[in-house]
């Protein structure tokens, strides 16, 4: 036939409609199952239930005009102004084409087909997989579009995006003045924004990642644990929140600013190398990180009083911030339920480990400065990951002071402290600027519960001067009462011996159990920070070469750490780095000078000589500017290695650092 016309309230079924060939379906009219080939036409101002456009064949559907269930196989459906199509399926080089005024509905498009919305077209509830593309551009609107299994969804010159949902290998691309709205990235999910995109109210879950480059911006977007939002050169991101576990990764050239970081999150400085520099938050929550002569600063959101700045490598050897509060204190078990410990007031009635219900006595708290101590492990605090002693104990991160005595139960319960259990995995001393430390009191020594993890209480020893509120009168004691000991605690107190070693053989086997590995790494990170710059060696294998530049001073041999008691069942509890056979100093004029590991100028950072040939360093170890300073214009630095590096734990790679929190 040379065409066929379904008029209002007529029906055809099973139509094919061949090449030069059009069925037009009017007002009212209902064609059921037409089939369109190469160069046949369907004109839809009526009604088309699950038609068929193949290769070649074309549906055009305009005002008044609604098609449902369409399959679009190598053909073309044009949605115009008044049209409708719904469920349609696009696919093997199939389009759908929708403007001037035009609606899809929950369409699906796949393996190579594509769906068009721009001139005021719009899309609602599509659905994109597999090689296929959702492009929205010049007024085109999307809504509530998924997008997964290695499908994509273009957003560009004028078009917008508003609630897609992108996961499991989908991504999302905003560039050229495109907008994308409220999408949530997740399990595999990606967002690109670039050249001019926008993307606003992001939603990065767990597994999802959000990348802003090459001028495109991102505000407001969160980052939920286990989420990420990358910003590369000339990227921008605003008013981003880092929620508990999240990160926002920032590349040399990006912007983040208006930041938001929750207990847990973090920020990622990829290209500012870590060499165990400093960090702090000002007055004006901006956040300022300093590595060697390199410094980066980023304004915050919110407030961050109280609060410190941990630093630590990343996976890339970049510096890692996490941002801890201190002040807000852990949750106390009471009455009321678990209250940080700073609300807690004398006379509010605490829950003990044996559920017997106790007044506070009194509560003492002090912020200290731990850069200026001078045996910094003495008051640096211990992170004690969420789970490390068995489910929910503790229920989240807990910061604790070293002495603070832990409750255990090895045939019978007794106290260990913190310090005594560091394994450098769950159990892990954290270098911090400052910190504020709090002890709770009650009429005698007990056990509360600290974020579900039994913990000792107060018991005056002669220290309560070290707290701010130290000026009680004890009104209980008499006038000949001896200082209290270890003695008086409420259970007996080890600090090692056999009960402490069985303890930690138990926690090195629950911190397998929570996904740590142990690695071994065969240069543990070894490398030179010359006057605060690092320089990597320029040879593999068992001797380092570092070129030094002329007119250094300082010079450390730093390195990974690693304690031989926290991943084996040695006692061996020192810091080691690199265990060093040999030093040279080359000065490139024929002169080259070796230093024996026993030599007496080897002195800070260097453990003890073992045999006349080989000494460990302890993760940062300085080189003698007497043994270069004739060398003017620079030298080559050998360093042999004659052991391999101790193992070390590896994080699991999904680990949750949410709910830190401390107490003394």
């Amino acid at each position: 036939m040379s065409g066929n016309t379904v008029s209002s309230g007529a029906f055809s079924a099973y139509v094919t409609v061949s090449g030069g060939q059009t069925e037009n379906v009017l007002n009212s009219g209902l064609a059921f199952s037409t089939t369109v080939e190469a160069g046949g036409a369907l004109d839809l101002s009526g009604f088309s239930f699950f038609e068929q456009v193949g290769s070649g064949g074309s549906e055009t559907v305009v005002s008044g005009g609604e098609s449902l269930f369409a399959q679009i196989a190598g053909g073309t459906q044009t949605i115009l102004d008044g049209g409708l199509a719904s469920g349609a399926s696009i696919s093997s080089g199939g389009a759908e084409f929708v403007s001037s005024g035009g609606v899809a509905s929950a369409t699906t498009i796949s393996n190579g087909g594509a769906q068009f919305i721009y001139q005021d077209g719009s899309a609602a509830s599509a659905v994109v997989s597999s090689g296929g593309v959702e492009v929205v551009s010049s007024g085109g609107v999307a809504s509530g579009t998924t997008i997964l299994n290695g499908g994509s969804q273009v957003i560009s010159t004028g078009g917008s995006a508003t609630s897609a949902v992108v996961s499991s290998g989908g991504a999302e691309y905003v560039s050229s003045g495109g907008v994308a709205s409220g999408t949530t990235i997740s399990n595999g999910g990606s967002q690109f924004v670039y050249v001019s995109g926008s993307a606003v109210g992001a939603v990065v879950d767990s597994g999802g990642a959000e990348y802003v480059s090459l001028g495109g911006v991102a505000s407001g977007t969160t980052v939920a644990g286990g989420g990420s939002e990358i910003v590369f050169s000339g990227g921008s991101a605003v008013g981003t929140v880092v929620s508990s576990g999240g990160v926002e990764v920032v590349h040399g050239g990006g912007v983040a600013t208006s930041t938001t970081v929750e207990h847990g999150g973090e920020i990622d400085l990829a290209d500012l190398k870590f060499s165990g520099g400093t960090a702090n938050i000002n007055g004006s929550d901006v956040l300022t990180v300093t590595e060697g002569a390199n410094t980066y600063t980023q304004q915050l959101a919110g407030s961050y009083a109280g609060e410190v700045v941990s630093l630590s490598a990343d996976a890339g050897g970049g510096t890692l911030a996490d941002i801890v509060c201190f002040a807000s204190g852990s949750a106390i078990r009471t009455v009321q339920g678990d209250v940080p410990v700073e609300r807690l007031a004398i006379g509010d009635l605490v829950v003990t480990a044996s559920g017997k219900r106790r007044p506070i006595r009194w509560i003492g708290h002090r912020k200290v400065d731990c850069r200026r101590q001078p045996i910094a492990s003495e008051v640096m605090p211990i992170r004690i990951r969420a789970h490390a002693f068995g489910p929910e104990k503790p229920a989240r991160d807990l910061w604790i002071s070293p002495g603070h005595g832990i409750c255990v139960d090895v045939v019978g319960q007794v106290l260990i402290p913190a310090s005594a259990l560091i394994n450098s995995a769950t159990v892990a001393q954290v270098d911090v600027d400052e910190v504020i430390y709090w002890h709770v009191e009650l009429d005698s020594h007990d056990i509360l519960l600290a974020e579900n993890l039994p913990t000792e209480s107060y018991l005056e020893m002669e220290n309560r001067a070290f707290f701010i509120e130290n000026t009680m009168v004890a009104l209980d004691v008499g006038p000949d009462a001896r200082p209290k000991t270890h003695d008086d605690f409420c259970r007996p107190f080890h600090v090692e011996g056999a009960l402490v070693e069985v303890v930690r053989a138990q926690m090195r086997l629950r911190a397998k159990a929570l996904g740590w590995t142990i690695e071994e790494k065969p240069n543990a990170g070894l490398h030179l920070d010359v006057d605060g710059l690092p320089i990597y060696s320029a040879t593999d294998g068992p001797t380092a070469c570092f070129a030094v530049p002329a007119r250094s001073e300082d010079v450390w041999i730093v390195s990974d750490v690693s304690r031989l008691c926290d991943v084996s069942e040695s006692s061996d509890p020192r810091r080691l780095g690199v265990c060093i056979g040999s030093l040279a100093i080359d000065d490139g004029f024929g002169s080259t000078v070796t230093i024996a590991p026993a030599d007496p100028r080897l002195d800070e950072g260097f453990h003890y000589v073992e045999g006349p040939f080989w000494r460990w360093t302890n993760g940062r170890a300085r080189l003698p500017a007497e043994l270069f300073e004739n060398c003017e214009d620079g030298f080559l630095l050998k360093v042999a290695l004659v052991e391999t590096p101790p193992p070390r734990w590896r994080a699991p790679p999904d680990l949750d650092s949410a709910g830190s929190q401390l107490v003394a």
